[in-house]
């Protein structure tokens, strides 16, 4: 029954995903520690078993781990953003959210103290990428412009497609301004169906 309900009345994370989550990051630096530890005993033991479980670590810990390791950290910022604004609205941030059938009206809630007119995390979100996309455009002026001369004509090329991201930041930018205000936007832990969904920013 819970999957055709709205995402935003449903749990998205709970502490075990949190804790699986490290887990999975925790796969790079393991793989790295025992790839050093097999690469260490092939000074000892030989054979054809030992090279391909070494190769196959060496594979983990150089080209799958550190994409898992970026695609988990992801998870982990997203998740304690959540967390966070589960806690500013009083929510019990739940330890399994299959114990309440996976909905946020079903978890246990204190009582909010106060509402603030504008939301905190998209204000500092909206000064952060200001700030990156100001950073970015400066470093194309400078790489492209000025110091790649070598590169001919096609450094234009390459500015034109930098500044395409740096634009890309200013639109988030100017996003998270427009939906600081929580009298016409809110969080996707309030149910307000009088409000629009607000984009967090992780």
């Amino acid at each position: 029954m819970n999957e055709w309900m709205p995402k935003e009345m449903m749990i998205r994370y709970d502490r075990k995903d949190r804790r699986l989550t490290i887990y999975a990051m925790l796969i790079w630096p393991a793989s790295i520690l025992l790839f050093f530890i097999f690469h260490t005993l092939e000074n000892w033991i030989k054979g054809d078993g030992i090279e391909r479980i070494t190769a196959c670590l060496f594979l983990l810990a150089v080209q799958i781990g550190p994409i898992l390791f970026i695609v988990m950290l992801s998870k982990l910022v997203e998740c304690i953003a959540y967390f966070k604004r589960l806690d500013r609205h009083a929510y019990l941030i739940p330890e399994d959210k299959k114990e309440y059938g996976s909905l946020l009206q079903n978890l246990p809630r204190g009582y909010l103290v106060n509402t603030l007119a504008t939301s905190r995390e998209c204000e500092i979100f909206s000064v952060v990428y200001a700030a990156i996309s100001v950073i970015m455009f400066a470093f194309s002026v400078w790489h492209f412009l000025i110091c790649n001369g070598c590169l001919g004509n096609s450094r234009y090329i390459l500015f034109a497609i930098w500044n395409g991201f740096t634009l890309m930041v200013i639109y988030h930018a100017c996003r998270c301004n427009w939906e600081k205000d929580n009298s016409r936007y809110c969080d996707d832990v309030e149910l307000d169906p009088d409000r629009i969904l607000r984009h967090h920013p992780i």
